[in-house]
């Protein structure tokens, strides 16, 4: 995560009130003097106490091994400088496998990454996982159409986080 709003929607998106109070414990900030009522003015004013400590890659570790045990791939996940032709090249064949819906070539072409070195090893193996029982899942008819897109959408967005940008 680079930016306080990145930190912000994440925090929000993925964590509740209480969850965000236990953070900030977990990090040996009294959750009672952070300000906020509300999991948006909470989950702000947590960013805020970290940024004055100095302790921004502390929050940010924990908040990716949170999500990574919640099973969801966290952001920023690239391990080493991507030349821009290859970054280009991947970035242009996963956005339109993913524009014709076609996940398995979008999946590939990160493991073609991965290979490089370009991608977390880790977040892909849990983004394959998901991949793999999601069409175990399809091909079986356990999932109903609906609850197909969410999914689909879930996989999807986990893909476009890990595409280097």
């Amino acid at each position: 995560m680079n930016s306080f709003v990145e930190r912000l929607a994440t925090l929000k998106k993925f964590f509740n009130l209480e969850e965000l109070r236990e953070m900030s414990v977990k990090m040996g900030i009294d959750h009672e003097e952070i300000d906020g009522k509300t999991k948006s003015a909470f989950a702000r004013e947590l960013i805020l106490a970290v940024e004055r400590r100095e302790r921004i890659p502390e929050l940010d570790t924990l908040v990716n091994y949170s999500l990574e045990n919640l099973g969801i791939i966290p952001l920023n996940n690239t391990l080493k400088e991507i030349p821009q032709e290859l970054i280009n090249d991947s970035t242009q064949k996963i956005r339109e496998a993913i524009s014709k819906n076609k996940l398995q070539e979008a999946v590939k072409e990160l493991h073609a990454l991965s290979k490089e070195g370009f991608v977390d090893k880790n977040s892909l193996a849990i983004l394959q996982n998901r991949f793999t029982r999601f069409e175990e899942d399809l091909s079986k008819g356990i999932l109903s159409f609906e609850n197909a897109e969410v999914l689909k959408n879930t996989i999807l967005n986990d893909i476009l986080s890990l595409i280097p940008q």
